[in-house]
């Protein structure tokens, strides 16, 4: 349920960046910086184990992609097109990351190797 929450919140705060950029993308980046700490608290509160599980480092880089989409939407507004195509290109290097990410992490629990999302492959 705590993750839940946090996920929910990761969702939501983003839209924010749409009106405040500024302001949206510094609370997004809190809030991400934050969430593992946000779901712990917010278990104990509700006396339920707190922790993301197993699939954290994929949600995370997912919602990772969500508010910095939306920024790359707010830079399309930008006059200065130098800037623009710089956002852009950081975003699709940011996109190709995760994607290779998704990838490796996938082929290394696919084969007869045991796999930890967040480490390395071991046999």
């Amino acid at each position: 349920m705590a993750a839940l929450i946090v996920i929910g919140l990761r969702l939501l705060v983003p839209l924010s960046i749409l009106r405040w950029p500024l302001a949206g993308a510094l609370a997004s980046m809190l809030l991400d910086a934050v969430d593992v700490i946000l779901v712990d608290a917010i278990a104990s509160v509700l006396g339920q184990p707190g922790e993301f599980g197993p699939l954290y480092a994929q949600i995370d880089k997912w919602l990772d992609l969500w508010y910095l989409s939306l920024e790359l939407v707010v830079t399309r507004r930008w006059r200065e097109p130098l800037v623009r195509r710089a956002a852009a290109g950081l975003f699709t290097w940011r996109l190709i990351g995760v994607i290779l990410f998704e990838i490796t992490a996938s082929h290394c629990c696919s084969s007869s190797r045991t796999c930890s999302r967040t480490s390395t492959c071991t046999s």
